[in-house]
């Protein structure tokens, strides 16, 4: 399976402390005040004992912001340095190459920790209780492309670095405590004012970093090992992004609108863009994903695809000799079908694990879900009506019975990646369902294989999944979109306004969508009402 590497979670605002390479130390660090003036010191102590670090003097030397907008920055900030860990007060600060602000409501229940490549920020109630516990969010450089993690994802770019932000993917902060969980939740209300101030001196920066896999991969080589960490559908992605820079327009329907919804996309050639046009770092880089993606297929084997009828040798346990597989199907339109399977001779028929086919296929497939335990499993596709397919899976155990192991909405062997674009991850299988509000989207998400039931877990998804990529749709209309996913919160909310286009990124599939407009740039969640739900070709152009 394959290892991700993640930065956060839990104990995220000690792993940053770790990737400095220093500790938490006591420190003279600058903080601002009304009534001092910019260059005068504050002792602040840190909740730490650890000895102070003579490096931190050698780090991000005072540079005043330069701005011709006060609403962008103001004309000086605090200057922070390597290991400082400041009360932060209400302000702008700098550190490294680009500048950020305090809001006033987190003035005083936050710390902020730098470390070598960026600063984290600790809610001050949880941090004091438990050091390393209240992590909110961080914001990070590093000069070629980050690890991928759970929480968080990249936020911009130049041509030396790229930026990125890192969220909790789990509780951090002291929840036993009722007063330190109503005052971590509060201070996550104005996470966006600190995310929208982030500004990188590089007047070149390029802030849409989140709508690549690979946003240096044409200027830079991407390390091995990050290629070497990414599931099937990344690295495909990542490969048609080079492509995708130089106008390529795609022919498989997914690909095209996935393209189609990025802001910096402009498909210009019909043609295929031929390897000797892509520079030499970019011919580099997509031998490099072409080797990352034969060893993904090599280490999760392809289903095998067959015709009814056709009858094949299988070896369908470890330890076990090879059978003779062989499937066909009774029935005819409008009456319903069932699928025989017959092994070595004994007949199955579907029908008898109380199900009926609607509309057969004329294929069968042998997977193998999770190759470390060596079983492998009978596929059998229902093509169902108006092309609502669904995926029942079946063993063979040793005492010569079936056993059905459960059904996967969809069907897993069509898509993007072909035959395999449902088993691009190990131990479990990519479902896609239907939503029917503001329109029709197809969502997808990973049906998890539970090997100790033997069986596929009951629900594929909780909260948000992702729809399949749509064309953009334009707004007709201003709607309100709130920055946050908080479906029982008091909500905050900005403009979209009418004439943008945008594209629907996920959904609850209960009336929640995250949103984008592809003109703006900038990504919320749309909270539904019935007044909507009813009249919404009045709000929206070209929606299904």
């Amino acid at each position: 399976m394959k290892k991700r590497l993640v930065i956060g979670t839990l104990l995220a605002l000690s792993v940053c402390i770790c990737l400095s390479g220093c500790g938490i130390i006591k420190k003279l660090v600058p903080v601002l005040d009304k009534g001092m003036e910019n260059n005068e010191q504050v002792e602040t102590e840190a909740p730490t004992n650890e000895p102070q670090s003579s490096e931190a003097e050698d780090v991000a030397t005072p540079t005043p912001v330069e701005t011709e907008s006060t609403e962008v920055a103001p004309l000086e900030a605090i200057t922070l340095k390597c290991d400082d860990v400041v009360l932060a007060k209400e302000g702008r600060y700098r550190y490294l190459d680009f500048t950020f602000e305090i809001p006033k409501e987190w003035s005083e229940r936050v710390y902020l920790v730098c470390y070598e490549q960026g600063v984290c920020f600790s809610q001050k109630a949880s941090y004091d209780t438990s050091q390393g516990m209240g992590f909110i969010n961080s914001f990070s450089r590093c000069d070629n492309q980050p690890g991928l993690f759970a929480g968080g994802g990249m936020y911009a770019y130049t041509k030396d670095y790229v930026y990125y932000y890192d969220e909790p993917s789990d509780v951090p902060y002291v929840y036993e405590d009722a007063d330190i969980s109503e005052d971590y939740m509060d201070l996550l209300n104005y996470q966006s004012k600190v995310f929208d101030s982030w500004k990188i001196d590089d007047i070149e920066a390029k802030y849409d970093a989140d709508e690549y896999v690979c946003p240096l991969s044409d200027v830079k080589e991407i390390p091995v090992e990050l290629l070497e960490n990414m599931y099937l559908d990344e690295l495909n992605t990542a490969k048609n992004e080079i492509f995708a820079r130089h106008g390529q327009v795609f022919k498989e329907y997914y690909t095209n609108n996935y393209f189609n919804r990025l802001s910096w996309y402009e498909g210009t050639s019909k043609n295929d863009i031929e390897v000797y046009d892509l520079s030499d770092i970019e011919r580099l880089n997509l031998k490099n994903i072409e080797n990352a993606m034969l060893t993904t297929n090599q280490a999760c084997p392809t289903p095998e695809e067959y015709s009814m009828g056709d009858r094949v040798y299988v070896q369908l346990q470890p330890d076990c000799e090879s059978v003779e597989v062989s499937v066909t199907s009774n029935g005819q339109p409008g009456d319903g079908y069932e699928y025989i399977i017959s092994i070595d001779g004994m007949e199955f028929s579907t029908s008898g694990f109380g199900f009926e086919i609607e509309n057969a296929c004329d294929k069968f497939y042998i997977t193998e879900i999770q190759p470390y335990y060596g079983e492998k499993q009978i596929a059998l596709v229902d093509l169902g009506q108006d092309d609502n397919h669904v995926t029942y899976f079946f063993c063979y155990h040793y005492e010569n019975e079936l056993g059905y192991l459960g059904k996967v909405f969809g069907n897993p062997f069509e898509g993007p990646l072909g035959i395999r674009d449902g088993f691009d991850r190990v131990g479990c299988v990519k479902e896609t369902t239907r939503v029917y509000a503001l329109g029709t989207h197809s969502i997808y998400s990973y049906r998890w294989f539970d090997y100790d039931g033997h069986q596929f877990e009951d629900r594929a998804y909780y909260g948000l999944v992702d729809i399949w990529p749509e064309e953009p749709a334009k707004l007709l209309k201003d709607i309100k979109v709130s920055p946050y996913y908080d479906p029982e919160g008091d909500m905050s909310y900005f403009e979209m306004k009418a004439g943008e286009r945008v594209v629907f990124l996920m959904t609850d599939g209960n009336g929640i969508f995250r949103i984008k407009s592809i003109d703006t740039g900038k990504v919320g969640y749309l909270y539904v009402d019935d007044r909507m739900l009813t009249d919404y070709r009045q709000y929206f152009e070209g929606l299904n």
